[in-house]
């Protein structure tokens, strides 16, 4: 999660709503997935400039939280959507020691309860790039906000971050992040290990204990979390002595949290290779992860499901899509092949495939700035939300 790897993108945050019946589930009868597409731009608050969208759902609830800059000031700012559109937005965080970035970024969750969650980044030393996960608390729809806690307490000036909320049981939530302790603490042994570590929270934001998921995990890919009837699972890149960084996951049963599996063992070292877990939302037992392809020249993702919440994951299924640069959506009981597929010749599009999920493609080779351009995006009932 160096400096260098982060470009910034002042652009306003803009939502995007996708809906179709191809996304709805039904035990009588298998989705559509020939009905057509429905785009619809949404009007939100968001003010220039902006960056780092991020979208959180709890049942059928969207929230969409971004950062706001003027001047010196960062501020981070939220809305949900209703019937009538989306909220006026709150502010969660706000501050000259925000630590910004296209690449990780904050949210906001609403827990079942009603209480909002808030995670962001704050710097500890701006000379050696280190920052701390901030989280507070509200419990009148974000209009009054908890005094700021972090969920680590090594108190090591070295970079935590890619973190993500989910709900805990008691009404409470946990959070997963990146926390790069190890550098500080081993820096005599030559340690660059980057761990992945836990937390969790009563429903009044009470801390319940800390827990090492993956003591060594790539720097500058984020974490991910998905809910199943089983509990949650946490998906990073995790990485060998060998600089193998392939994708893992690591579920929580029992309170603890078990071994780290693979999902597929590309058998490639590689330094940056984004990827994004899928919310299980209608089929609570199936969970699904995204993954850039073999091909690093092409860009193409391939696609992989775990059911019923057993170790193994499923052969990867690839988007065939020579330009795709991101793969998105639930993970349900349809077909999960996706058709054949070939690049646009036209600008940036939206396109979904059987395997019910949404792909952001590209004419040709995937663009640098592609993985900003083409992430948040999360289902609630039959529409995607997209910022």
């Amino acid at each position: 999660m160096s400096k260098g790897d982060f470009v910034f993108s002042w652009l306003p945050v803009c939502v995007v709503a996708v809906a179709t019946a191809a996304f709805a589930c039904s035990k009588q009868r298998p989705p559509n997935v020939n009905a057509p597409l429905r785009i619809e731009p949404m009007t939100l608050g968001a003010v220039e400039p902006s960056l780092a969208p991020q979208l959180t759902v709890t049942a059928d609830r969207a929230l969409v939280s971004w950062i706001e800059t003027q001047g010196r000031t960062s501020r981070l700012k939220f809305a949900e959507r209703t019937p009538s559109g989306w909220s006026e937005p709150r502010t969660a965080a706000s501050g000259d020691d925000l630590f910004t970035s296209w690449a990780d970024v904050p949210s906001v969750f609403r827990l079942d309860a009603g209480t909002l969650v808030a995670q962001w980044l704050q710097t500890t030393d701006a000379a050696i790039d280190a920052y701390d996960v901030r989280l507070a608390f509200s419990k009148d729809q974000g209009r009054t906000w908890s005094a700021p806690t972090s969920p680590h307490h090594d108190g090591t000036k070295t970079q935590h971050g890619f973190a993500s909320l989910f709900p805990a049981p008691g009404r409470g939530f946990g959070i997963v992040w990146l926390d790069g302790r190890a550098i500080e603490t081993n820096a005599e042994k030559g340690n660059d290990n980057m761990s992945v570590r836990a937390a969790t929270f009563d429903r009044d934001g009470k801390e319940l204990g800390e827990a090492l998921v993956d003591e060594r995990a790539c720097d500058c890919c984020p974490t991910a979390v998905a809910m199943t009837a089983a509990g949650p699972i946490a998906a990073f890149r995790d990485r060998s002595p060998d600089e193998v960084r392939d994708i893992s996951v690591a579920r929580r049963v029992n309170g603890q949290w078990t071994r780290p599996t693979t999902v597929h063992a590309d058998v490639r070292a590689a330094r940056s290779r984004r990827f994004r877990a899928m919310r299980a939302r209608r089929s609570p037992r199936r969970f699904g992860s995204t993954m850039p392809g073999r091909s690093a020249v092409s860009g193409s993702r391939s696609w992989t499901m775990s059911q019923r919440s057993r170790r193994g994951s499923s052969s990867p299924i690839s988007a065939r899509s020579s330009a795709s640069a991101g793969l998105i959506g639930p993970a349900r009981a349809a077909r999960r092949r996706p058709s054949p597929a070939s690049a646009p010749s036209g600008p940036a599009a939206i396109r979904a495939s059987p395997v019910e999920a949404m792909s952001c493609s590209w004419p040709g080779p995937k663009p640098a700035t592609a993985a900003r351009k083409c992430k948040p995006q999360l289902p609630t009932g039959n529409t995607v939300y997209t910022a």
